[in-house]
């Protein structure tokens, strides 16, 4: 006799799943960066033989100034870099001769952004031109489109025509006419930059074309996305522009209250306004709301980046002072979230808050009470092993509603964490994670979060690959080295490497196979081989 538990005590029982992270922009390829083209599909093709249901990912807007995909110019529009190249050839849209003289770059690991501003562009206004001869206008597919996303395509459309023609200064710098949006100078730019702005809204077509093609292939695969929504939104972004009443702005549209964090006896500033919670809860939060809908079509599951920021948030005036903690829209009773997860539930999206740090009691109520996932982080042990821990980020401590992380973008990989480390620091580690030497201890440690009881386990590609951190995706102080590392090929996540995690999800009840899959995959072999490899016996 089997019980298959959904539910217990009215709470929702998530499905023990696992998954890998890999950002859009690191999958391989020969455009300069990654794209949603064969190479997404063969990273899919790779979780489905590793036994893994979920591919998680960093926002992936289009990004501005420091190329961060948390500071994107709009938080609803998709990263017209992501549009592939490959795919635009199989419509007819791209002629192999389309993109010569283009340079996206030579070095396969590492994304030069100054190149791909030069180039992709180009290459997308070529596609446009064929588009448009065809009539792609007028087709009812992009008609239908159009209307769908009215609430934010001619807005996303306008902001980054405007930015084109002038040299790509923030909204904040251009004239006072396109500044604040005045009816005259709105109806003059929509008459005078009309077939540029048609070529904005023809870029997310595309990029939403893509996108659901990728995300039906990825279910017929039996994997589910898993999206990212920063908690802020960039000052020189479409949303920022378009809204102003819902951000805390200064009359001419500077920052009155930034977003930020304090760490020691110091604040650290963000540079993203914080929201005007008071006007945004008079307009029922229907633009947070397009938000989650938006992300909803997206993505099966949504990670919000920040979370504790809807209990409480700090901001930084401009004055010198030091930050101070101000309550969020939901400080006293679900209100903001309550919203999200109203639109998520209707849209049967699960969500994952980043609940780590400047946490209160009220925060974990909260989220308990939503019942949304929680995060841990394996890695915030590393420097708290030492024996009687009760570290709530240990593998024995997780309760079911968590996704469990060996580390995220923000970090280290566990190996380049691990490699500075001595043997003392280690001691416990190795003994806690059954290592006979060091080296086992990044698998060891993947062994130890699939056993748990956290419903996600959720592992970057790095960590799986046991790369150093010469594979960092964010460089805390060096924003010039981050958001460049690529995987150099698919291939690189190697046979040995996908048996591994077949093996561990099949035994830790995250394969999701059936009997008849389990004994045809000969899944008792590869994890024999499996502990061979890493233990050598």
């Amino acid at each position: 006799m089997s019980f298959d538990l959904t539910e217990l005590n009215g709470r929702k029982l998530y499905e023990r799943e696992a998954g890998i992270l890999l950002p859009v922009m690191s999958l391989p390829g020969k455009y300069g960066i990654g794209d949603l083209g064969n190479e997404a599909r063969w990273f899919i093709d790779v979780l489905q033989n590793s036994g893994q249901q979920l591919w998680a990912m960093l926002p992936n807007g289009p990004v501005g100034y420091g190329n961060s995909p948390y500071q994107s110019l709009s938080s609803c529009a998709g990263n017209h870099y992501y549009i592939s190249p490959d795919k635009l050839m199989e419509e007819g849209l791209l002629r192999p001769q389309d993109l010569s003289g283009l340079d996206f770059g030579s070095d396969p690991v590492d994304i030069n952004y100054g190149k791909l501003f030069a180039s992709r562009e180009k290459m997308l206004r070529r596609a446009f031109g064929r588009w448009m001869m065809q009539g792609g206008h007028q087709s009812d597919d992009f008609l239908a489109f159009r209307f769908k996303n009215h609430g934010w395509l001619d807005d996303y459309a306008m902001f980054m025509s405007v930015k084109g023609r002038l040299e790509n200064a923030p909204w904040y710098k251009w004239p006072d006419g396109l500044k604040f949006r005045e009816k005259n100078t709105m109806c003059n730019l929509r008459r005078n930059l009309n077939e540029d702005i048609t070529f904005w809204r023809f870029t997310q077509f595309q990029f939403f074309r893509q996108w659901e093609q990728l995300k039906e292939y990825a279910h017929q695969k039996g994997v589910k996305l898993i999206g990212d929504m920063p908690f802020y939104v960039n000052h020189d972004s479409t949303d920022v522009w378009s809204r102003r009443e819902l951000f805390d702005l200064n009359p001419d549209g500077s920052i009155k209250l930034f977003s930020g964090i304090p760490s020691g006896d110091r604040d650290i500033r963000w540079g993203n306004p914080c929201y005007d919670w008071d006007r945004m809860k008079a307009k029922n939060y229907d633009w947070l709301a397009e938000r989650i809908r938006i992300g909803a079509g997206m993505y099966d599951i949504m990670r919000i980046d920040h979370a504790v920021a809807f209990v409480h948030y700090y901001g930084i005036k401009d004055d010198g002072a030091r930050g101070v903690w101000y309550p969020g829209p939901d400080s006293d009773r679900a209100s903001a979230t309550g919203i999200i997860d109203c639109v998520a539930r209707e849209r049967n999206m699960d969500i994952i808050v980043e609940n780590l740090g400047n946490n209160n009691q009220r925060t974990h109520d909260l989220y308990d009470q939503l019942n949304w996932l929680g995060m841990r982080i394996f890695q915030h042990t590393v420097g708290d092993m030492h024996y009687g821990t009760r570290n709530i980020h240990l593998p024995q401590m997780y309760p079911q509603n968590v996704a469990a992380y060996t580390g995220t973008h923000d970090n280290e990989t566990l190996a380049g964490l691990l490699a500075h480390k001595s043997d003392d620091d280690l001691e416990y580690m190795m003994t806690y994670l059954k290592a006979s030497k060091r080296e086992d201890l990044v698998w060891n440690a993947i062994d130890a979060l699939y056993n748990s009881s956290a419903a996600k386990v959720i592992i970057p590609v790095q960590d799986v690959m046991s790369l150093g951190n010469e594979s960092r995706i964010c460089y805390e102080h060096d924003f010039e080295k981050s958001w460049r590392w690529r995987l150099d090929k698919i291939s690189s996540i190697s046979e040995v490497m996908q048996n591994r995690l077949r093996g561990i999800a099949v035994l830790s009840g995250r394969g999701h196979m059936d009997d008849a899959r389990i004994k045809s995959s000969g899944w008792k072999e590869i994890y024999r081989k499996a502990r061979i490899d890493r233990y050598g016996r």
